[in-house]
């Protein structure tokens, strides 16, 4: 698969920590993914 195709549906990650600023930066980097989104 090449960088610029795009799956059909982008792989769902959920964020589980107690670390609000830990959460916050895995999310940012997993939303910089356009084949990834963060849902909880």
């Amino acid at each position: 698969m090449s960088k610029e195709s795009k799956p059909k549906q982008p792989i769902r990650v959920a964020l589980l920590d107690d670390h609000e600023i830990v959460r916050h930066g895995v999310a940012e980097l997993v939303n910089s993914e356009r084949d990834m989104e963060v849902v909880g």
